[in-house]
């Protein structure tokens, strides 16, 4: 007897689910308020656009409502964050939400390194604002940012629920460990081959 077919089974139920929480389609853009609002009349772009519950940001500066970066990169950095949550509020998500983080930070032409002073204050507003979640975090330096006196800049890819969808993918997890090792204990061939 051959267990792929439970597996299967458990396995398409999970994706089912997992499709129920997160794929309902309606689109909407948005434009944060302050900055937001004037990039977009500048520029014409939205500062989050959401498909269904996945949402797309943006890089957001940290930047005040008029555009003026603060002297302080800490200052600069924590006023991206908070960018970055008020943008996610515009279309119903949170910091909690976030599964991706791109962060671009300006280093000089010829230094090859993001500095510790970039990083302190991510990592300390990545556990300050995720609740204990790590979203995947891709960080890459450049020499030149959209404003000349910007240090960093950070976008964001968020699925609203995903917490439940963490839940629920977890209890998928267990169904089919439980379904393995329930093959492996009545001697059921497992990928083809026979458990002795």
């Amino acid at each position: 007897m051959l267990i792929e077919p439970a597996i299967f089974l458990v396995a398409h139920t999970c994706l089912r689910a997992a499709q129920e929480v997160c794929c309902r389609l309606s689109r909407a853009g948005s434009i944060s308020p302050g900055a937001g609002e004037k990039l977009h009349r500048t520029l014409g772009y939205s500062s989050a656009v959401r498909v269904g519950d996945r949402v797309e940001t943006s890089g957001q500066a940290g930047v005040n409502d008029e555009l003026v970066v603060p002297d302080s990169l800490e200052d600069e950095i924590i006023q991206a964050f908070d960018n970055v949550e008020r943008t996610l509020a515009t279309v119903g998500a949170t910091w909690r939400d976030v599964i991706h983080v791109n962060s671009y930070h300006k280093v000089e032409a010829g230094n090859g390194v993001i500095g510790d002073d970039h990083n302190k204050v991510m990592a300390e507003q990545f556990r300050r604002r995720l609740g204990g979640r790590a979203p995947i975090w891709t960080e890459t330096g450049v020499t030149a940012l959209g404003l000349a006196a910007m240090r960093v800049e950070i976008r964001v890819t968020a699925i609203v629920g995903s917490r439940k969808l963490n839940a629920a993918s977890g209890d998928c997890k267990q169904r089919l460990t439980r379904e393995y090792y329930r093959g492996r204990s009545h001697g059921v061939m497992w990928r083809g081959s026979a458990r002795s």
